[in-house]
């Protein structure tokens, strides 16, 4: 291990050599808090079952599953870039044309992954990294929801970022591979935009936004934006 790369809810993720095969990986590693927590056991080697049914260039590649301990790590691939969250809080809205290139990659990663009947079910700019020569792979499977599946979350309970959450998503309905369109959609608003289409002082607001509004066209604020694109995000 080289160095610390990233934090979040389930686990920390680290920056490390491969010795054997000399190469950078990147290693997932639950929180030792969450190791005795079986139900988190289980979402994180789902999370990796899901990805080892994965093999595409806009998704990131397992490489392994490793048990440590009494904890387990994921081996994956290391890539060398940005968030997409980083990028848009750097420079704000993007070029009309970056912003549909980064999406139409966003897109054949998730067509892949849907005719795999896998749904990401959190599509948003923390969990799309874009490499330096302007690559995609979508990351962060953890609450991915395979088709057919019984469900791992309980009745009632909302799963998914709520900026970016389809109403169905927000309603605890079923999700279909719309859903993870619905949420690049609203990526894509905030790609040309430089913001989401919708917000709320509170979280019910915002998903009372989320169901019931319709997002201000982006024409009102790019005039100058292909009528393709602006019929194709909305």
């Amino acid at each position: 291990i080289t160095s610390k790369i990233g934090e979040g809810g389930m686990g920390t993720v680290y920056l490390a050599d491969d010795l054997m095969l000399d190469r950078q990986v990147a290693i997932k590693v639950l929180h030792p808090r969450l190791v005795q927590d079986e139900m988190l056991m289980e979402r994180f080697k789902n999370e990796a079952k899901t990805l080892a049914r994965l093999n595409h260039p806009n998704i990131t590649t397992l490489y392994s599953l490793v048990q440590h301990g009494t904890s387990l790590c994921m081996v994956l691939e290391y890539v060398d870039g940005t968030t997409l969250e980083g990028l848009l809080s750097k420079h704000g809205a993007l070029p009309p044309e970056l912003a549909a290139n980064l999406a139409s990659q966003v897109l054949d990663g998730l067509h892949y992954a849907h005719n795999k009947d896998i749904i990401h079910r959190d599509i948003k700019p923390a969990n799309l990294m874009v490499t330096h020569d302007g690559k995609v792979k979508i990351m962060d499977f953890g609450i991915a929801r395979v088709m057919g599946s019984s469900r791992s979350t309980r009745v009632g309970t909302a799963i998914g970022t709520l900026e970016y959450m389809s109403p169905e998503q927000i309603r605890s309905e079923e999700v279909t591979p719309k859903s993870d369109i619905y949420s690049l959609g609203i990526v894509l608003y905030e790609m040309l935009s430089g913001q989401v289409p919708f917000k709320g002082v509170s979280e019910f607001n915002l998903m009372q936004s989320q169901i019931n509004l319709k997002p201000t066209p982006l024409r009102t604020s790019l005039p100058n934006i292909p009528d393709a694109l602006n019929n194709a995000v909305l």
